[in-house]
C-alpha cells in the first residue's frame, strides 16, 4: 500500500505542477484512504486545503498529522503558518493540540510580541507534559521578557 500511495503522491505533485488542484486532491484523497498514515499524502493533502483557503479542514488535517506522526517535521511549519495567518485574523488559539505543538505555537505568539497568550500556551502545554523542558525554557525566557519589559517601561 506505502509504494501505491508514494505513487499517488508523485502523481498529485505533477498534476499540481501542471495547475490541475482538483486531480491533485483527488488522487491524494486516493493516497489517503488507501493508507491512512502516509504522513508524506497527509501532509500534501492538507497543504492542498491550505493554499486553496480552506483553512479549517486544512488545520484539522495538519493537527491530526502532528499527533499522529509528531516526527513528521515538514507538518509543524505548515500548521504554524496557517495559525499566524488564522492569529492574524484574530482567530482564537485552537484546543486540544500537544504540548509540542503548544510550545511551537506559543514561540508564533512570543515572535508576534503577544506575552501573555504565549505565557498561557506554554502553560497549557505544561500541564499536558511537566517534564517537558523545552517549554519550561520557554516560559522561564517569556518571563524574563516581562521583566525586561518592565524595567524598560520604568526607565521611560
Amino acid at each position: 500500500m506505502a509504494v501505491i500511495s508514494a505513487a499517488l503522491v508523485e502523481q498529485a505533485i505533477a498534476a499540481l505542477r501542471q495547475g490541475d488542484q482538483v486531480q491533485a486532491e483527488h488522487l491524494l484523497e486516493q493516497a489517503v484512504q488507501l493508507d491512512p498514515r502516509h504522513p508524506v499524502a497527509r501532509h500534501n493533502l492538507a497543504e492542498l486545503h491550505y493554499r486553496q483557503g480552506r483553512l479549517e479542514p486544512a488545520q484539522a488535517m495538519f493537527v491530526q498529522l502532528v499527533n499522529d506522526v509528531p516526527d513528521f517535521l515538514p507538518a509543524y511549519p505548515s500548521l504554524l503558518e496557517l495559525l499566524e495567518q488564522r492569529l492574524a485574523a484574530g482567530d482564537a488559539p485552537p484546543e486540544d493540540l500537544r504540548p509540542t505543538l503548544l510550545n511551537n505555537y506559543a514561540n508564533v505568539l512570543l515572535g508576534l510580541g503577544r506575552l501573555p497568550e504565549a505565557e498561557q500556551l506554554y502553560r497549557r502545554s505544561l500541564a499536558l507534559r511537566p517534564d517537558y523542558a523545552n517549554a519550561w525554557s520557554n516560559l522561564s525566557n517569556t518571563c524574563l521578557l516581562y521583566t525586561s519589559d518592565a524595567a524598560d517601561e520604568e526607565d521611560r
